[in-house]
């Protein structure tokens, strides 16, 4: 199961191109992906998703990223490179941007699983892991590489060199990142993953009923005060927090493209009252749902 919307899985379904197996995005606004045909959302903070691509972030100058994938907290500022790994679980906090908005502060590489197993065979047992910083310099330039040359070029045959990049980072990666899944992650740290896997299905599927933490810990068998820093652990935020947020996302489709009223969207999104949305709406977004609303309509 993937997270639906989480803006990576929806590009990734519209955009990479059956001949170019990869989506280069470069990131400006907070949360605003420039190859999305969507409507741009302001967001600082993407939910855990996870997805079959794997995906490799480039940090650039004056941005700093807070990453949890798979429990481990990640901070990433300039240079660095963070590389997802195919269904890893992972949340993506911006904590500070280019004061300048037209700087790209990431660059997101995506590349296609089938693209990958062909390539890899065994991917789906592999990890990436990064190593001391010089290991991927070679890496670094060819994302750079990469993104130039997807951004200008306009032959019809752009796939051929797109495909040639591809190979030399995967080559560069294999050669000095890849470990055997097994061996890479303790069966302690696989087994809370595919706990935390569970029980953000659980969400996904009962978002719109009463949920209880109480009732959530005992359906995983954990005591509530386990499940309360597990689930923390593992996500950088509490439970009701990851709840509020997730219903909030799926509100916010609904503001944009239904014409539901601000009660019912509430309502059918687990909300217990409109009072309670508004509130938690304005905190997130620093507007109400109406305003919300209005001036994404307006665009």
């Amino acid at each position: 199961m993937i997270n639906k919307e989480s803006i990576t899985l929806q590009i990734v379904k519209e955009e990479i191109e059956e001949k170019v197996p990869c989506l280069i995005l470069a990131h400006r606004n907070p949360g605003y992906l420039e190859s999305t045909t969507k409507k741009p959302r302001l967001r600082e903070y993407l939910m855990e998703h996870w997805h079959r691509e794997l995906e490799i972030n480039y940090i650039f100058e004056e941005t700093i990223v807070e990453y949890y994938i798979d429990g481990q907290k990640i901070r990433a500022q300039s240079g660095d490179l963070v590389i997802i790994n195919c269904e890893s679980i992972h949340s993506i906090s911006i904590k500070k941007l280019p004061e300048d908005k037209q700087k790209i502060s990431t660059i997101t590489l995506i590349i296609d699983y089938d693209f990958l197993h062909e390539v890899i065979p065994d991917v789906k047992e592999c990890v990436f892991e990064t190593k001391e910083a010089e290991y991927l310099e070679p890496v670094k330039k060819k994302i750079l590489e990469l993104a130039k040359y997807y951004e200008s070029e306009t032959s019809e045959y752009k796939y051929v060199m797109v495909k040639g990049i591809l190979y030399e980072i995967l080559f560069f990666l294999c050669n000095e990142h890849i470990k055997k899944k097994k061996l890479a992650l303790p069966h302690s740290i696989k087994r809370n993953v595919g706990r935390l896997r569970d029980i953000l299905n659980y969400i996904d599927n009962y978002y719109q009923e009463p949920i209880q933490q109480g009732e959530v810990s005992k359906l995983f068998f954990l005591s509530r005060s386990y499940f309360a820093r597990f689930f923390k652990s593992y996500t950088g935020i509490t439970f009701q927090e990851y709840l509020t947020r997730f219903r909030l996302v799926k509100a916010e489709d609904k503001l944009l493209y239904s014409d539901d009223s601000i009660t019912d969207i509430a309502l059918d999104t687990g909300f217990s009252d409109t009072r309670y949305f508004i509130n938690s709406f304005r905190k997130y977004y620093s507007i109400t749902p109406y305003q919300y609303r209005l001036s994404h309509k307006k665009k």
